[in-house]
């Protein structure tokens, strides 16, 4: 791939997006990034380019110097999806759902009875609890918000939960008084991390949190915001050979 060592520039299947500070940067990278398509014998066709652009809509994404915005097809399309009568209807909803799963907090703890139909074991048996999932996600779809770009200067601001059946996380930094939000992401637990205690259960969620989101955590100061009382004391835990002690040493890579 003649793209890999490119820091500004991402490639998918067919499709190069070129990102730059500034003009002039940008030309610059556009002159390396058509030289390496060159050099590697691949062309462009010049009516599919679009140069110099302040706002792109790639990949059901629209991208701005604010952030980025999801933006499924038609909302109106949202609204009318049918609730799904078999496993491969249902399959086919949590694909596209779990396409923007990053725009959605706790997307994993509200599709929870979902998945569990996906299973070739379970019986397909529409509950309330399936239907009240399929409509909450429904309007996050409708309703996804706009993910910010991080300030250089600002801190971050990680907010983490979990559940019985699943963990989440929210990253967002504090500008003009509001948190504007990243980014989400989320994950069901497994049947073991299940039977973990309440506060293993939210270390967890702390832990799984900054190794996911390492790419924005690494070398950067950010707080941790928990529900769970206990976790303030986390570096005081005495449990040297155990799991607990395993991720403190996880989390001493980060500030």
């Amino acid at each position: 791939m003649p793209l890999k060592d490119v820091k500004h520039a991402l490639g998918y299947l067919d499709g190069i997006i070129i990102f730059s500070e500034d003009t002039d940067s940008h030309y610059d990278h556009i002159k390396q990034v058509l030289k390496m398509l060159d050099n590697a014998g691949l062309k462009v066709n010049r009516e599919k380019c679009d140069f110099f652009q302040t706002e792109i809509q790639f990949l059901g994404h629209k991208i701005t110097r604010e952030g980025i915005k999801a933006i499924p097809k038609s909302k109106m399309c949202i609204s009318e999806i049918k609730p799904p009568k078999n496993r491969n209807e249902l399959l086919s909803f949590l694909g596209f759902s779990g396409y923007f799963q990053k725009f959605i907090r706790n997307y994993a703890s509200i599709a929870t009875c979902l998945y569990r139909l996906t299973s070739k074991y379970t019986e397909f048996v529409w509950s309330p609890d399936c239907e009240k999932a399929f409509r909450d996600i429904k309007k996050c779809l409708s309703d996804m918000p706009l993910l910010r770009f991080t300030v250089a200067e600002q801190p971050l601001h990680l907010f983490t939960d979990s559940s019985n059946t699943a963990i989440g996380v929210s990253l967002s930094q504090l500008i003009d008084g509001e948190q504007r939000p990243i980014i989400f992401s989320s994950r069901k637990l497994s049947a073991s991390e299940a039977n973990y205690s309440t506060i293993d259960r939210e270390m967890l969620a702390i832990v799984w949190s900054v190794k996911k989101l390492r790419y924005y955590l690494l070398g950067r100061k950010f707080i941790i915001h928990t529900d769970h009382n206990p976790l303030k004391y986390l570096a005081s835990f005495q449990d040297s050979h155990g799991r607990r002690a395993r991720w403190l040493t996880i989390l001493q890579e980060y500030n």
